[in-house]
């Protein structure tokens, strides 16, 4: 009866899950054994080809909140980010890495992104930036290097440090006509931390995660309209 009971409670431990929309925005959170998941779905369309809409996301160095001048490590005080980005201090592209180890069957590595955060606390990690083009589709993710081999992939690393175990971001990009395209984004991270696994935090989870997939889709559109202008 105790394995059975057990079990019972491992099962439904790893199938529970909590399903919330906020906006546009698609949420979900469940268990992987001691291990917490959220994601988040959202999509947009934009009166624009397909490649600014590619620019429009790759652009993660001016991205930030200049508020948090002061908490920069690697960014120039005076340098100044053109679109918001709440928690962020500074984002810097990193084109020198080991490849090799971060490649997959489908996606290929193009860069690294370091990220400085700050939120209640000064955390950083790197990401890696992948893609894949066919004739009328897109992928760019963004996902966090494990720091067990970020050794390997970089000579000299800065500290990291996250509440997060995984992360992982991903835009597919549909070209819907010569100047229309639609983005999917669907974010996940993974969590093992004591207080953001707890049932409370869940809703400020949610709304942080609903918050920050929205703004990310709307930079989009800044960017474009910003380099439209420019023409």
């Amino acid at each position: 009866m105790k394995i059975f009971v057990l079990f019972t409670m491992i099962s439904f431990n790893c199938f529970a899950q909590t399903k919330r929309t906020i906006g546009d925005v698609r949420l979900s959170s469940y268990w992987e054994g001691e291990t917490k998941v959220f994601t988040a779905e959202v999509e947009m369309t934009y009166e624009a080809d397909l490649e600014s809409v590619a620019k429009g996301i790759e652009n993660f160095d001016e991205k930030c909140n200049n508020e948090y001048r002061s908490k920069r490590k690697m960014m120039k005080w005076e340098d100044k980010c053109l679109y918001f980005n709440k928690n962020l201090v500074e984002a810097v592209k990193i084109q020198e890495f080991n490849k090799d180890i971060l490649k997959t069957d489908d996606l290929t590595p193009s860069y690294l992104v370091w990220r400085n955060v700050y939120n209640r606390g000064s955390f950083a990690h790197y990401d890696v930036i992948k893609k894949k083009t066919s004739d009328n589709e897109m992928i760019i993710s963004h996902e966090m290097v494990n720091p067990k081999i970020i050794n390997k992939v970089l000579k000299d690393p800065t500290r990291v440090s996250s509440a997060f175990d995984f992360i992982k971001g991903t835009y597919r990009l549909i070209k819907l006509s010569d100047k229309k395209t639609k983005v999917e984004y669907r974010y996940e991270s993974k969590t093992s931390h004591w207080f953001l696994v707890r049932d409370f935090v869940e809703e400020n989870v949610f709304e942080n995660m609903s918050a920050g997939t929205t703004q990310a889709l709307k930079t989009i559109t800044k960017a474009v309209e910003r380099n439209s202008r420019s023409l």
